[in-house]
């Protein structure tokens, strides 16, 4: 008698068993008996030897619950990850977590729930410290700040059991979005985690600043930022085809390509290097 079988669908336990246990390929399989106690007949060619083999075996088959079924059907969970902010990147997140979650080798790590709030998701996990992990990848992968805070849930075997909240808040722009500081206009180049790296579009001069330190900004998406022919040169000035209004404007540009990025940033254009 088997005692278990895996993930294997119970109809294709027999062709499983033959294949797996008696080393049969190529088979013709009959069974009869009921759903839980079949006898499975079976002939077909051995991978062992090459030569053409028959058997019989009973099997008995059993509806118990697998311990980590029976978590998923209780709802079990031992972390929350709450994402939030991000306006533009919070589904993206969101897939990045559940795919670290489906790529796991482990069956005991799974996600029990995702909900759908106003201010952005919560997803619970089965295992604290993949979830801890989970969420490290996504904030080297989108950006933001981590918090993580626990609460006694109850005792098992005389321990106190802990659920933690790990909250996962996202920037609010995006690599190759124009940020409005104190100090000019800038183009996100790179952002690892809380680590932001800028470019002042004026002078080229790049700049690194932590997120959480990030106070009086204004956004200007990639929208802003366009491809522009140009149409000739006079030193340092390019007179270039707007592309925002198709008509012909004066821009600086020391380069010689025939097409450059330009930002719009109120009336004014500026060159992206």
């Amino acid at each position: 008698m088997l005692n278990s079988w895996g993930d294997v669908d119970g109809d294709d336990i027999p062709s499983s068993i033959v294949e797996k246990v008696y080393h049969v390929k190529e088979g013709d399989i009959i069974t009869s008996g009921d759903e839980r106690n079949l006898r499975v007949s079976f002939s077909g060619i051995s991978q062992d030897s090459g030569t053409r083999v028959e058997g019989t075996f009973l099997l008995q088959i059993s509806s118990s619950t697998c311990p980590v079924c029976a978590r998923k059907l209780g709802n079990y969970y031992e972390a929350i990850i709450q994402i939030r902010g991000g306006t533009g990147n919070l589904r993206e997140a969101l897939d990045f977590i559940v795919k670290t979650v489906d790529s796991s080798p482990s069956r005991d790590v799974f996600i029990t729930r995702i909900d759908r709030l106003r201010e952005g998701y919560d997803v619970l996990i089965s295992d604290k410290k993949f979830a801890r992990a989970a969420v490290k990848r996504t904030a080297e992968r989108f950006g933001g700040t981590t918090k993580e805070t626990s609460h006694l849930v109850g005792l098992k075997d005389g321990n106190e059991l802990y659920r933690i909240t790990l909250s996962l808040r996202l920037p609010d722009f995006r690599e190759g979005d124009i940020v409005s500081l104190s100090s000019g206009f800038f183009i996100v180049k790179r952002i690892r985690g809380d680590i932001l790296t800028f470019v002042n579009i004026k002078t080229g001069t790049t700049v690194q600043s932590k997120l959480r330190d990030m106070k009086d900004y204004s956004v200007l998406t990639s929208d802003n930022i366009r491809e522009a022919r140009v149409l000739y040169r006079q030193g340092k000035t390019a007179y270039i085809l707007d592309p925002f209004d198709f008509r012909e404007k004066a821009v600086l540009d020391s380069s010689s390509s025939q097409s450059i990025r330009v930002a719009k940033i109120g009336d004014e254009l500026l060159v992206i290097n």
